[in-house]
């Protein structure tokens, strides 16, 4: 009772608080993980379920029944006028799957979040068509209760709890931009309508999260990188929504790369019509290539010796990404080049 010396409980001042939390399998970015469903009509049936596992409940000290139920033909998101057919595959508390005579020995016993139907058996048909018009376009999914009942003693031994979603009409659209500077990508504005169950960001390069609206990422290299956002939502479907982005090196300090003491430096990046290769030191015996992003060696110029930079006539090359190599007795570089026409 919060307070008070006494061994007693003080029921008139006392107070229950109920929580209710679905946890899945990725408990770190599960959306419902920290969302007390307690009070939520829709999970009454749940809580009614777990509540006989405590002192003076039929479960009580029992181990429980697993439920399995299976779609037979599922649809992204049902329609208004689909058929939805389940099927109940029961295992006892040893893990054993009840089959032939021990399957009439239990029912299962079936309900919804959204209408009073209820239906005995195996398997088991919703009519979406015995909605009502405002029920099947306000609600995104109808919860399926599936309860085993010893048909003895009438115990409930096992519950299991399915999520159909409805109306194709909340099929999830995602719109996004990103912004580059230099090798970093920025995403930003973005916006998800619809219903959706999760979503993930994948960069194109292994890189991948379940934030929302990732922040700044930074590539490793530059290169051309498709940014992808997986939206899953429905029965078990995802939609991709997917933009091209080119990360480049900057121009100046930032667009230098080094081999111990020895630098290159391409100014301006990206290029025009030409640019200017410039090292922090005189080279001796090099040879500078230029690959194209399929790997092809387009251009192939000889540093003069002595020199501390080279021109590259970047109005021969085609507007893309391009790889720079320098080959020389002081030492080998590469950097990427983007040309812009």
């Amino acid at each position: 009772n919060g307070e008070g010396t006494t061994s007693v409980c003080d029921l008139p001042n006392s107070w229950v608080e109920n929580y209710l939390y679905e946890v899945g399998e990725e408990r770190n970015v599960d959306p419902e993980e920290w969302y007390n469903l307690a009070e939520k009509p829709e999970y009454q049936p749940v809580i009614q379920y777990l509540e006989e596992f405590l002192p003076g409940g039929s479960m009580y000290t029992e181990k429980a029944f697993t439920v399995k139920v299976f779609d037979k033909s599922p649809k992204c998101l049902y329609g208004s006028s689909d058929v939805i057919q389940m099927k109940a595959v029961v295992y006892n508390e040893n893990g054993s799957q009840l089959l032939g005579p021990a399957l009439a020995d239990y029912q299962v016993i079936w309900s919804n979040s959204l209408t009073g139907e209820t239906s005995t058996g195996y398997t088991y048909s919703f009519d979406l068509s015995t909605l009502t018009p405002s029920q099947f376009l306000e609600n995104d999914k109808i919860l399926f209760y599936a309860h085993v009942v010893d048909t003895d003693s009438g115990h409930v031994r096992g519950m299991e709890v399915k999520y159909a979603y409805i109306n194709p009409g909340n099929k999830p659209v995602a719109s996004f931009d990103v912004s580059m500077d230099g090798l970093t990508a920025t995403v930003d504005p973005y916006t998800l309508t619809g219903s959706y169950t999760s979503s993930l960001w994948n960069f194109g390069d292994g890189h991948t999260t379940s934030e929302f609206v990732p922040g700044p990422y930074t590539y490793p290299a530059a290169g051309s990188y498709n940014i992808r956002n997986i939206v899953y939502y429905g029965n078990g479907c995802k939609r991709t929504f997917k933009k091209p982005v080119v990360a480049t090196m900057l121009a100046g300090a930032e667009n230098e790369r080094s081999a111990g003491a020895f630098r290159m430096a391409i100014i301006p990046n990206p290029a025009n019509e030409f640019c200017s290769l410039q090292f922090n030191e005189t080279v001796s015996q090099g040879i500078i290539r230029v690959y194209d992003m399929t790997g092809k060696m387009v251009m192939e110029q000889t540093v003069p010796e002595g020199n501390t930079f080279v021109s590259l006539m970047t109005w021969k090359l085609a507007a893309g990404l391009y790889q720079i190599e320098l080959n020389s007795t002081n030492g080998d570089l590469q950097t990427s080049l983007q040309v812009n026409h």
